[in-house]
């Protein structure tokens, strides 16, 4: 899953009265499917109604009038919830719509048609789809990725081991919220002198290059204590630590 655009989450009124949908993140994949997540602290009893309202604004809003009912866009609303939704033992749960024979049980399917057309094999794969996350729910036993970023969720740290993609930069930024005001400045002078590195290296290769004296050598030694000092930071090394193994000086 890839997520091509973060799209405007407020949607516009037409009457004064009318209701207006906010979520707190509406993305649209490179599948051009909209996901729109939104999270709930306090207890709310019409909430799976507003689940249910929320896809299907979305979904009307942007159909333009006149076009086929096929250009409707596929809708996945995920929820964090903080509060105990509904009755269930689990902590993650997945709707989907289903249409089943009443006197068969069998379910029903595309047309090889509708398939060849649409490359879907059950016609409730064009309807919304739901994910509730009963975030205080999880026994902080993460066992799978989706597990890791539930204990993040709920506890604001991260499990002693983990893989899923995207939480080393979790990592990175929670180093960053839990220095202290000092710890900061000496960061964020840090990071000046990084990108100061890097433009001053790209200047001298790039000059050197055109006027035909570049040097390989020297130019290997540069990148490389670029990439010590950044990868340093990445590991959690101090500043200490990185300038001795880089061999550069401490702010």
């Amino acid at each position: 899953l890839l997520i091509e655009e973060i799209l405007e989450s407020e949607t516009n009124q037409e009457e004064d009265d009318d209701k207006q949908i906010v979520a707190d993140l509406l993305c649209k994949t490179s599948e051009k499917e909209l996901i729109l997540i939104e999270i709930q602290f306090s207890s709310q009893h019409d909430f799976f109604h507003r689940m249910l309202y929320g896809t299907s604004r979305i979904i009307t809003e942007r159909l333009k009038l006149g076009e086929k009912y096929e250009k409707l866009v596929k809708v996945y609303s995920v929820n964090l919830v903080y509060f105990d939704l509904g009755q269930g033992e689990d902590y993650v749960y997945h709707g989907i719509t289903q249409f089943k024979g009443i006197h068969k049980q069998d379910i029903l399917k595309t047309s090889f048609a509708q398939r060849r057309r649409f490359q879907k094999e059950e016609p409730g794969e064009f309807y919304p789809e739901y994910y509730i996350l009963k975030i205080n729910h999880f026994n902080d036993l993460a066992k799978t990725p989706l597990d890791e970023w539930i204990y993040y969720l709920k506890n604001e740290a991260l499990p002693k081991k983990y893989r899923a993609k995207g939480l080393s930069l979790v990592a990175q930024i929670l180093k960053v919220n839990q220095m202290n005001a000092k710890e900061l400045q000496t960061y964020k002078k840090f990071k000046d002198q990084i990108t100061l590195s890097e433009s001053v290296y790209e200047t001298a290769y790039f000059e050197g290059e055109y006027k035909g004296i570049e040097k390989g050598i020297e130019k290997g030694k540069r990148e490389q204590k670029i990439k010590i000092v950044i990868n340093g930071f990445k590991e959690g090394f101090s500043i200490e630590s990185i300038s001795k193994i880089a061999e550069i000086p401490e702010i």
